[in-house]
């Protein structure tokens, strides 16, 4: 039985937690049919255990300059909440990069993307901004499908700020790489066992509600489709749920049933997700920036990107010009 390696990266600070659900994750899939599909090591900075955010000690596998033999087929990089220091960080660029190189799917946790930014890769990030929140909702749709077809996992690269995220985005990995069946069965699994993915209402429903179910999910998929077409200008639910042909406390039903959140947050969502991809792609102007993603007003726009990435527009935008400065200055 082939397996797949995963290197964790770990720096000091890290989330105990992220790491947790992600292993759980990964001991589920290997329970799976008793198949070894995934085996992993930890690497820090320099082999020595590491400090968790809540204290508790890791044990190192080898240091960061291991990474060029371990060849992983996913490297994640936990990151701590303090910056990382010089050295630390010029380690893990060079395993981002190098593991991009060899086809490895990578990952940062709790770090807002920000290293993968410096590594430049510009390809790999452009995708994962390209609409993270539409991304996710459609792949949660595709593993609480009734039907057998599978989601492709069609980015080298994804960034994780919760545990919640962390489970999901690992779930997507186990995915691509051990197949639906194995996905489905780790869903079921986890939800009973640890209440991961206990949101998912797909598992042991009647033969009955199937044909109920999938319509459902369908409309779901199309009122995503249909935010994403207009990002630019943004319509109202009445108009989304008049397209599918419903009322509006019908779509945020089968919202909350199928991805546990509402319509109009996933919209809003999406929108500052694509402000996010103009900056990546060199916009500077925070009014154009707003008027792009659908925000008449920059002070709307403003309050709703600082809650939703915890930072000021205009604070990112300086973020990524001197990542750039200093990817350009190696």
């Amino acid at each position: 039985m082939a397996y797949y390696p995963f290197v964790f990266m770990v720096a000091p600070g890290f989330s105990i937690l992220s790491l947790g659900v992600i292993l759980e994750v990964l001991n589920a899939s290997n329970r799976t049919g008793n198949a070894n599909w995934f085996c992993w090591s930890c690497l820090t900075v320099d082999g020595e255990p590491v400090l968790s955010d809540s204290g508790v000690s890791l044990n190192a596998d080898g240091s960061f300059e291991q990474i060029r033999v371990n060849r992983p087929r996913v490297l994640m990089i936990l990151r701590g909440r303090e910056p990382l220091d010089t050295y630390a960080e010029r380690q893990l660029i060079s395993a981002v990069r190098h593991a991009n190189r060899h086809g490895a799917f990578v990952g940062e946790i709790d770090g807002n993307a920000e290293l993968l930014l410096k590594c430049g890769i510009d390809r790999s990030v452009l995708a994962l901004c390209k609409n993270t929140v539409y991304d996710k909702a459609i792949a949660d749709l595709a593993l609480d499908s009734d039907s057998r077809h599978t989601y492709p996992f069609d980015r080298p690269t994804f960034a994780c700020d919760s545990a919640d995220d962390c489970s999901a985005a690992t779930l997507e990995v186990v995915h691509t790489l051990a197949g639906d069946e194995v996905a489905r069965a780790v869903r079921k699994q986890l939800s009973k066992e640890s209440g991961l993915f206990s949101g998912d209402r797909s598992i042991d429903i009647s033969l009955e509600s199937l044909s109920s179910r999938a319509r459902s999910r369908l409309m779901v998929r199309d009122a995503l489709t249909l935010m994403k077409h207009t990002i630019q200008q943004p319509i109202r639910m009445t108009e989304i749920a008049a397209e599918l042909g419903i009322s509006t406390r019908q779509l945020e039903r089968k919202f909350e049933v199928h991805l546990k959140t509402s319509p109009a947050q996933i919209y809003s969502q999406m929108r500052l997700e694509h402000a996010r991809q103009l900056m990546a792609k060199g916009y500077r102007s925070v009014t154009e920036i707003a008027l792009a993603s659908g925000y008449k007003s920059h002070s709307n726009f403003s309050q709703a990107f600082r809650g939703y990435f915890k930072q000021k527009p205009t604070d990112m935008l300086r973020h990524l010009d001197e990542n750039a400065g200093a990817v350009a200055a190696e």
